[in-house]
């Protein structure tokens, strides 16, 4: 059977929006004030240390050093700045945001707008299995083998809750019909070889992403380390030691931080009826032990939405017990419930889901 395309169109709407939108409105204004202020004070600086712009020296013996104040102010206008375009993306999103929902044969499409740039997903029609508008701000919701994908806040909640009658009366073939339960390897996760042993590892961009930042931030403290160490060895400026401390310490959580994200990788070792987990770094391995059983919980945040996590319980070599989170997922268990039933059906290690209607 040929379906005809269907488009359904949602938009900002609602006197709701006038108020989220004034109130962020007025913390841009804010913002935009403090993020100039903090790039003119950067620029005088620059300016001045070359020589092209002269300005009045400070005379007071107790005044922060230069090589203190800069680095502090780069790392806090690196965050002030990802808030600001978090904020501006939403507040665009609540002005003039509109998300497009195209009803294909094979795929249902969805075009978001508004905010810094669109955004496109396809989502295979075949895969689908409900399609709900949750209690809890009425969010289109499709639920498909591998994964619950958020279609839309915008409009009403009425034209959300007409818009999931459609979906259902156009892919009503494919929701009637009985789907068998996944057991493939979900997406963000990938099998492969490692020295003639066969391993899952997650492949994760935002691990990456994860890594890099916090290697950017660790550049960044040892930049002021070295300045702030200068002042207080040359300079015998000794009221900076506690600054050199604090930013040590953070210094060092940001180091281990982005070598256990960018240079180690947690692998499970699959077997015979088992399943090790080991930590990559290079060509050493570490951190091995036994898994003895995986278990699928369920458990609510203040705002009363589920999280569902899968969790490996074993023993180290000296005896010591291990529960280690493989994935975790917000208000959708197909990640987890699938990656539970891969490995319980290649590994046969028992398999316990705590969650109602599974």
């Amino acid at each position: 059977m040929i379906l005809a395309e269907q488009t359904l169109v949602f938009v900002s709407r609602g006197i709701g929006r006038w108020f989220c939108s004034l109130f962020m409105g007025v913390w841009l204004v804010f913002w935009a004030v403090f993020e100039f202020g903090a790039l003119a004070i950067l620029i005088t600086g620059a300016l001045s240390q070359l020589g092209i712009l002269e300005t009045a020296k400070a005379v007071n013996e107790n005044s922060v050093s230069p090589w203190v104040a800069v680095p502090f102010l780069l790392f806090w206008l690196t965050f002030w700045t990802l808030a600001g375009g978090a904020t501006w993306h939403h507040f665009m999103r609540r002005l003039v945001g509109k998300d497009v929902l195209i009803l294909r044969a094979g795929e249902i499409v969805v075009q978001s707008h508004g905010g810094f740039k669109g955004k496109r997903r396809v989502i295979p029609a075949a895969d689908l299995l409900a399609v709900t508008c949750e209690p809890r701000g009425d969010i289109l919701v499709l639920k498909t083998i591998s994964a619950r994908h958020e279609i839309t806040t915008l409009g009403t909640a009425e034209e959300r809750r007409v818009a999931a009658e459609v979906l259902r009366s156009h892919y009503r073939e494919i929701l009637k019909s009985p789907q068998p339960a996944s057991s493939a390897l979900p997406p963000g996760w990938e099998e492969t070889w490692d020295a003639g042993i066969r391993v899952i590892q997650a492949v994760s961009r935002t691990r990456k992403q994860g890594g890099s930042f916090l290697a950017v931030i660790a550049g960044l403290l040892s930049i002021s380390l070295f300045f702030i160490g200068k002042t207080i060895l040359i300079d015998e400026q000794i009221a900076n030691v506690a600054i050199f401390l604090i930013l040590g310490v953070f210094f060092l959580a940001s180091a281990w931080g982005a070598y256990r994200l960018l240079a180690t990788q947690p692998q499970w070792v699959i077997g015979s009826g088992s399943l090790r987990f080991r930590r990559k770094a290079g060509s050493v391995y570490s951190d091995e032990w036994t898994v003895a059983s995986l278990r699928l919980d369920i458990s609510h945040d203040d705002d009363g939405d589920p999280w569902y996590a899968l969790h490996a319980v074993g023993v180290m070599a000296n005896g010591q017990s291990r529960n280690v989170q493989l994935c975790k997922a917000l208000k959708d268990d197909s990640e987890p419930l699938n990656l539970g039933r891969w490995l319980h059906e290649h590994t046969r290690i028992p398999f316990a889901p705590r969650i109602p209607g599974v």
